[in-house]
């Protein structure tokens, strides 16, 4: 279930995360307001950050999986990296960081609605840089925003060509964020606190400390500890969706760093103190607050954390090669397949291992695909598909998967020994044939004997995971559905 790619993707993203908020966190406390703990705080919070992160489901399931939402997080967070670097360049070379920044913004764009969306960040993050260096921050905003609309424009533009197509589709997925199962759940308890971080960490960690402010981070505490340690977190209330939260998760992540950081500073009393109170008596309260607050923050991160280590196994990668294995074995000398492009690039890879093996894959999903219905096109054209009407096939697949499918079931009197189906059999009755159950897939030809001989081992991998898994998936009875969960991962 490993990749080359995605986990070195986690290890930057990591890196990233960590790297900003220590920045981040010493540029909001003012100098005056620093202290010989601030260091230590930031390093302790930074690490806090990255524990989280690091052992999140969602988190660990993207770093192993060729899945694009933890690549699309860490290449938003670079355009934030190259942010923190302009702030320490002098003046005459800052310029480019900013242009830089902007274009791998503005350049990810095409990739995911991820850097949109995050577009007021960016925005706030350059003005907020260049104001106290004595820089015009309207004009390096200014050029941060024509810069990032203008990198936007042009490879959108270049890698994707109709422009109109794309805004549908961007369209498409962010209604899909606000469509998801729990999702305002996910709003409230991982982005609103991420938020309220963001615009209170000056003043609390750097102004007196009181009892408003520790009440303020005793109910984010105990939110925190939510969203970390139980089925609320956003890898938990996503699960059942099959989306990865992993942005979510990091936001998360860095609300638990900057807790750490806080209750660590209180408990050293680092705070400037209010000048009518004893600075005894401040501490007396203070650090009994923080000692359990940021234990309790502390037994949450641990605890979650060596519970998720136990989801790190190869189990649900397994199991998807084994089913993958054994519908290369049901087709026998069958050389197409109709999918719903689960397990696709599964099957390819498991048809490549096997020595002179052909396997041609129909996805019904990739109907609107104009490349791959050209790949397709030129594929049917080459195998001469349904004889006498291949070209009335290469006509219905210039409309789509779907009408090509039902008319070369229909056409072709020999389909049911060239074709299975990987999913429902419903195609094999609208074209009146009668669909034979063979275990994983669906034929149309009953005088096959299925080769079942690989069936053992996956009969063995489907009962329920010995390891702890996502909290969706504890409570399932049927050990199938686990399984059908995991599938699309």
């Amino acid at each position: 279930g490993t990749n080359a790619i995605m986990w070195k993707c986690g290890v930057l993203t990591t890196v990233f995360l960590y790297v900003l908020f220590v920045f981040f966190v010493r540029y909001r406390i003012s100098e005056e307001d620093a202290s010989e703990h601030t260091v230590a705080a930031t390093r302790v919070g930074g690490v806090v950050l990255a524990v989280v992160f690091m052992l999140t489901p969602a988190v660990r399931e993207a770093a192993s999986h060729l899945e694009p939402r933890l690549f699309d997080f860490m290449w938003a967070m670079l355009a934030f990296v190259l942010i923190a670097v302009y702030s320490c360049m002098p003046k005459w070379i800052g310029w480019l960081f900013v242009i830089l920044s902007a274009t791998v913004a503005g350049c990810g764009v095409a990739d995911s609605p991820l850097t949109m969306m995050l577009l007021p960040l960016y925005f706030v993050a350059v003005w907020s840089v260049a104001s106290p260096r004595g820089r015009r921050p309207y004009g390096v905003a200014a050029l941060f925003l024509l810069v990032y609309l203008l990198a936007m424009f042009l490879y959108v533009k270049g890698s994707v060509g109709d422009m109109t197509e794309y805004l549908q589709a961007q369209k498409a997925a962010v209604k899909f964020y606000f469509q998801a199962k729990n999702w305002v759940l996910v709003l409230a308890l991982a982005t609103v606190p991420f938020a309220i971080c963001l615009m209170a960490c000056r003043k609390s960690l750097s102004h007196e400390s009181g009892l408003s402010q520790w009440m303020f981070h005793l109910v984010l505490t105990l939110v925190t500890v939510l969203t970390v340690a139980t089925p609320l977190s956003p890898s938990g209330l996503m699960d059942a969706s099959g989306v990865f939260p992993v942005a979510t998760s990091a936001f998360v992540a860095i609300t638990a760093g900057y807790l750490a950081t806080y209750w660590w500073l209180l408990f050293k009393s680092a705070f400037r103190v209010n000048e009518s109170l004893e600075e005894e008596s401040t501490a007396r309260f203070s650090r009994p607050i923080a000692c359990v607050a940021g234990g309790v923050l502390v037994v949450a991160v641990v605890g979650s954390g060596l519970i998720n280590l136990f989801t790190f196994d190869r189990d649900s990668g397994r199991f998807v090669t084994l089913v993958a294995e054994n519908i290369l074995a049901e087709m026998g000398d069958r050389t197409w397949l109709v999918t719903d492009g689960t397990i696709d690039d599964n099957l390819r890879f498991a048809a490549r291992a096997e020595p002179g093996r052909e396997l041609n894959i129909i996805s019904l999903t990739r109907d609107a695909d104009k490349d791959y219905i050209a790949a397709m096109t030129e594929l049917v054209k080459e195998k001469k598909i349904g004889g006498e009407n291949n070209g009335d096939l290469l006509l219905s697949l210039s409309i789509g998967v779907l009408p090509f499918v039902q008319d070369w079931f229909a056409m072709d009197t020999n389909v049911s020994r060239q074709v299975a189906v990987f999913g429902v059999p419903d195609l094999w009755y609208s074209a009146q044939l009668t669909a034979v159950p063979e275990f994983l897939v669906f034929g149309a030809d009953s005088s096959r004997k299925p080769d079942w001989s690989k069936s053992e081992a996956l009969l063995k991998a489907l009962p329920a995971p010995k390891r702890w898994r996502s909290y969706q998936l504890w409570r399932e009875k049927n050990p199938v559905q686990p399984r059908r969960l995991e599938l699309p991962r």
